[in-house]
């Protein structure tokens, strides 16, 4: 087998969709490859991590979605930590995460928030895969997907995770704009947002309609299988 492919899905924040665009994408590429897909940090879990939970159905490996950072309070990490709560061990976690998906193809790991919510007080989830990336050098490629909820004020959210991601060679290669939330009255940066964004970024953006059909991301899939094969 070749290098796998790593996939570092993230948001420009909380609740922009991360978990719904990485369930779809993740079922696809599963019925062609074999896919671990992860979440390593989950807070706000009373019982099941919910979206851990939602990631292991998705590429049929139910066992991922135990172990790993799980704690209770709605809070980043740090936070959580600060009010109590054990820190995150990195260097265990990463051990855990490449020993549970030496067999995959594809690894889906997707963050908690954005890419720069603080694990502890001087090293933030991007940071945590960019060492990923350097520990795994000739044995895996690596790729981000940022997702960003289609709204007043995405443009700069998402140009400022592209360089905080670039900053840190984790260069965005797919950018989905997710479904608006309901607004009234209607949201007029709708009609310009992806068109600015292709603009600036000079590259093509996926745009989700609200409950968008599955072929919506086909696109997306079609291109990490090509990655794959070249990986």
């Amino acid at each position: 087998m070749g290098a796998a492919l790593w996939v570092f899905a993230t948001g420009t924040g909380t609740d922009v969709g991360k978990t719904f665009v990485s369930e779809r994408i993740v079922r696809e590429l599963a019925k062609t490859h074999r896919v671990a897909a992860i979440k390593p940090f989950e807070t706000d879990v009373n019982a099941l991590p919910k979206d851990a939970t939602r990631l292991a159905q998705a590429c049929k490996r139910p066992e991922l979605a135990t172990g790993f950072y799980r704690v209770e309070p709605a809070l980043g990490p740090y936070a959580a930590t600060l009010a109590g709560e054990r820190p995150p061990n990195l260097e265990a976690l990463a051990d855990e995460m490449i020993e549970r998906t030496t067999a995959a193809e594809v690894v889906w790991v997707e963050g908690a928030g954005g890419p720069l919510v603080p694990l502890n007080a001087d090293t933030t989830i991007a940071d945590f895969v960019a060492s990923l990336r350097v520990r795994l050098a000739g044995r895996a490629v690596f790729s981000t997907l940022l997702v960003a909820r289609n709204e007043l004020g995405v443009q700069s959210h998402t140009l400022a995770a592209v360089e905080a991601l670039a900053g840190r060679e984790l260069g965005v290669e797919v950018l989905v704009l997710n479904a608006p939330m309901a607004c009234s009255p209607p949201d007029q940066s709708l009609a310009t947002n992806r068109v600015v964004l292709e603009h600036v970024l000079q590259r093509e953006v996926v745009e989700l309609s609200f409950e968008p059909p599955v072929e919506a991301l086909s696109p997306v899939v079609e291109q990490l299988r090509k990655r794959i094969r070249q990986s």
